[in-house]
C-alpha cells in the first residue's frame, strides 16, 4: 500500500505541474521545449496527462483501485477532452473544416461512449 502512495505522490507533480503548464503556459511550454507553437498542441498534450490525475488520485485511496473500468474511464476522459479541444478551436476560427468537425465529434462521442460504458460495467472482483 505505501508504494502504491508514494508513486501517486511521486506522479502528482509531474502530472499536474505538466496539465497546468500545457494549458496555461502553453506558448512558453513549447517554446521552452522547442515544440509547436501552437497553444492549441499544447492544450491536447495537457488532455493526455489531465486523466491520469484521475489514478493518481485513486492510487492515494490504496491498491487495487485501479481495474478495467478506471482505464476505460482514463481512456475516455482523454478522449472528450481531445473532443472539447477541437470544438474549442473551431468555435474560436483557429482551425475549420469538415476533417476537424468529424475528429471532434469522434473524439467527443467515443469518449462520452466509454464513459456509460464503464458506469454501466460491473467491478472487476
Amino acid at each position: 500500500m505505501r508504494g502504491h502512495r508514494l508513486l501517486a505522490l511521486a506522479g502528482l507533480p509531474f502530472i499536474l505541474g505538466g496539465a497546468v503548464g500545457h494549458t496555461f503556459l502553453a506558448e512558453r511550454m513549447a517554446k521552452n521545449y522547442a515544440w509547436a507553437p501552437s497553444p492549441w498542441f499544447q492544450r491536447q498534450l495537457a488532455s493526455f496527462e489531465l486523466p491520469h490525475l484521475y489514478a493518481l488520485a485513486l492510487l492515494l485511496r490504496g491498491p487495487g483501485r485501479i481495474d478495467d473500468r478506471v482505464y476505460v474511464r482514463m481512456l475516455s476522459i482523454t478522449s472528450v477532452l481531445l473532443g472539447l479541444h477541437h470544438i474549442l478551436a473551431i468555435r474560436r476560427g483557429d482551425t475549420a473544416g469538415v476533417p476537424n468537425v468529424v475528429s471532434a465529434s469522434a473524439a467527443t462521442g467515443l469518449g462520452l461512449a466509454g464513459l456509460a460504458l464503464s458506469h454501466n460495467q460491473a467491478p472487476a472482483s
